[in-house]
């Protein structure tokens, strides 16, 4: 799917603004990139995690404006984390919940105590299809590689995800 729609927004923007379908193009292929250096990778560093949510966040403010606003005050950019985890947790937070132009739904990225922390407040959608299995699989994956489970919480109207940060590999 989300090759499918960053396609379709690039297919967009090109008509628009070749400038902008240049930095969307750039911000793809990084996303690509990433993927492919580490889709077998058992930890990343944080840097590296977070230089790929950059570009994964620039492409997601193409595609719905500013109906979903991530902000990242997370300090910590010295370990290691699950590859893929931040991001998988910001998706869940955009597919499980309506986020709107005058109305975005917000999504905290935060370091905590040897945890990145993503929050966002509950908005659910009417019909999403709720597995689980995101959060399950990051869990198990998490426990076998970073050696502690991430942490889930649903509570004040908030979901709230902590990754563990491993210190050194």
């Amino acid at each position: 799917h989300f090759l499918l729609n960053s396609l379709s927004s690039f297919s967009h923007i090109i008509k628009k603004d070749q400038l902008e379908a240049e930095n969307f193009l750039d911000s793809l292929t990084s996303i690509y990139r990433y993927f492919m250096k580490h889709n077998q990778s058992e930890l990343v560093s944080l840097e590296e995690e977070f230089e790929f949510m950059e570009h994964y966040l620039y492409l997601l403010s193409k595609r719905y404006g500013n109906a979903y606003q991530v902000e990242n005050h997370a300090l910590e950019k010295h370990g290691f984390i699950i590859p893929f985890a931040i991001q998988m947790c910001v998706e869940n937070a955009i597919k499980h919940n309506e986020g709107f132009d005058d109305d975005p739904l917000k999504i905290l990225i935060e370091s905590d105590s040897g945890y990145i922390t993503v929050r966002n407040n509950l908005r659910p959608v009417k019909s999403d299809g709720n597995t689980g299995y995101g959060i399950k699989n990051l869990k198990t994956r998490s426990k076998f590689y970073a050696g502690e489970e991430v942490i889930v919480d649903s509570g004040n109207n908030c979901f709230t995800v902590k990754i563990p940060v491993v210190k050194t590999i």
